[in-house]
């Protein structure tokens, strides 16, 4: 598992701001509500194809980073 440290560098290194915006709402790294991704595509207008490849992108960072 990955400290919150590691993910928010993730974030930070590999997602342009409406990305990092995205997988902080979708795994409430903000406010400690995880949001699913139907709710993601209401809230936010991004499909969540378009959220899953997002997440793909982190953990992919993790993975050779960390």
């Amino acid at each position: 598992m990955y400290t919150r440290k590691q993910i928010m560098n993730a974030i930070e290194n590999c997602l342009d701001e409406s990305e990092s915006k995205i997988i902080k709402t979708r795994f409430g790294i903000e406010d400690g509500l995880t949001v699913r991704l139907n709710e993601i595509e209401i809230k936010l207008g991004v499909k969540k194809e378009q959220v899953r490849e997002i997440e793909k992108k982190v953990l992919k960072y993790l993975k050779k980073h960390c």
